[in-house]
């Protein structure tokens, strides 16, 4: 679904998927239909007005983020599952607080 679609065709979007990125935050909006859609948002409190009515609003947050350049414990464990198929990676990189 592009966005004038769903500007022409408002549908309801029940679940939203949230990251942060750079410019803040982006989102990818389903609905029950199989439409979706892909937004960004500088501010958070905006993405939520927009989604007011989703059923469900899931936001990727890291949690526990380490005080300073160490690995988080959870990083390090999953790392040693996921690398040998080259799938692994930090959200935070050692050093980036």
């Amino acid at each position: 679904m592009t966005a004038t679609e769903r500007t022409n065709d408002k549908v309801q979007i029940e679940f939203v998927g949230v990251d942060g990125c750079p410019a803040g935050w982006f989102s990818i909006g389903f609905a029950r239909n199989g439409d979706y859609e892909a937004m960004g948002f500088f501010v958070f409190a905006d993405l939520l007005a927009y989604y007011r009515e989703a059923e469900l609003v899931l936001v990727d947050m890291p949690i526990g983020l380490p005080d300073g350049p160490t690995a988080r414990e959870c990083d390090t464990a999953v790392r040693k599952i996921w690398a040998p198929a080259g799938r692994a990676f930090s959200a935070l990189r050692p050093g980036i607080p």
